[in-house]
């Protein structure tokens, strides 16, 4: 993409391979996705939300960076899981939540379509993800720099 485009995009929630591709920062592990991160702010993206799949999702914004634990759940199929979170992000986001909480209810939508195989069939509704998040504790954020 045209490096003009990205101070038009509020949030943007690459994967780690996508993250990769799109700024040439091999993305293995928190500190890498970190870096990745920052390429996306310094080009003028509001913030950045790397999924680590099983190791949960970074958010690096111009307050730091903030890697939020995955929820445990039996995966059958990851297909979907991009999707629901990314989905769910701009749903919460929609509804007034903050950056943070909108990422901790995506990871349990994102958690939610590892659970159902298929594509379709597997994108929780709202009162799953609600449901879901209320039988369990809230996941750790710990400082990125810490993890």
């Amino acid at each position: 993409l045209p490096d003009d485009i990205w101070r038009h995009v509020d949030v943007v929630t690459p994967n780690e391979t996508e993250a990769t591709v799109m700024t040439g920062v091999e993305v293995t592990d928190v500190a890498s996705a970190e870096r990745a991160g920052r390429w996306f702010l310094e080009r003028g993206v509001g913030a950045a939300v790397v999924t680590l799949a099983g190791a949960g999702a970074l958010l690096v914004s111009p307050d730091g960076a903030r890697l939020v634990a995955p929820f445990p759940v039996e995966a059958v199929d990851t297909t979907a899981a991009g999707d629901a979170f990314s989905g769910y992000l701009g749903a919460a986001l929609a509804e007034g939540a903050t950056l943070d909480e909108a990422v901790v209810r995506a990871a349990a939508a994102g958690a939610l379509a590892v659970t159902v195989r298929g594509a379709s069939p597997s994108l929780p509704t709202r009162e799953r993800v609600h449901a879901f998040l209320a039988e369990r504790p809230a996941p750790e954020i710990v400082d990125g720099s810490r993890a």
